[in-house]
């Protein structure tokens, strides 16, 4: 297959790069790759969700929740849409490609530390 007819069917299966910018808050882009990265990895009925929320009360954190639930992508932070399709596609079919998305692009310069949380029995 040709590298513009894989492009062409990449963007029909997880949503064109420009509708998945278009879902991330205009607040939170920024030039700022230099915030540390981390996984919170739990057993449930742990205080984890006590956690992140205590991490994300802080204004230098970005704390997601489970962002591999099975119906919904679990951001639980204000701005992200826990349920688009686009971003759900993307996560699914790429999930590679997701992670990066959300770890590893540019925030605002005031973020300091980006991660998100996962169980045991989910992996």
């Amino acid at each position: 297959m040709n590298l513009p007819r894989m492009r062409w069917l990449s963007r029909f299966l997880v949503g064109s790069p420009a509708a998945l910018e278009e879902s991330f808050p205009v607040g939170l882009k920024g030039p700022n790759t230099s915030y540390t990265r981390f996984i919170t990895l739990t057993t449930q009925r742990s205080g984890s969700s006590f956690l992140m929320q205590s991490l994300r009360s802080h204004p230098q954190i970005i704390a997601f929740g489970e962002l591999f639930q099975i119906r919904r992508i679990g951001f639980n932070t204000p701005g992200f849409d826990n349920d688009s399709k686009a971003l759900m596609r993307f996560r699914n079919r790429r999930p590679r490609d997701f992670l990066e998305w959300v770890l590893r692009r540019g925030y605002d310069q005031a973020v300091r530390a980006v991660g998100f949380k996962v169980h045991y029995n989910h992996l």
